[in-house]
């Protein structure tokens, strides 16, 4: 089974102003990239690019609908 390690890195207070949660996320002892998370958007930056993947929340939610898989959720 794969282990993936989510770090939080900034922890601001609990809504987003100026500030964003950033992510970095593990594989097998391996950084991935990270993704960042702000009031309008979120960024994915792979390990070792300079540059990321931004989306705004909308994009993200018809990303989510087209590519992921539906199914009960628990929080």
């Amino acid at each position: 089974m794969a282990r993936h390690i989510v770090q939080i890195r900034e922890v601001p207070s609990l809504k987003l102003g100026k500030s964003d949660m950033v992510f970095d996320i593990t594989y097998a002892k391996k950084r991935v990239g990270s993704l960042c998370v702000s009031r309008g958007h979120l960024v994915w930056r792979p390990a070792n690019y300079r540059k990321g993947y931004w989306l705004n929340w909308q994009k993200f939610g018809d990303v989510c609908k087209k590519y992921g898989k539906k199914q009960k959720i628990y929080f």
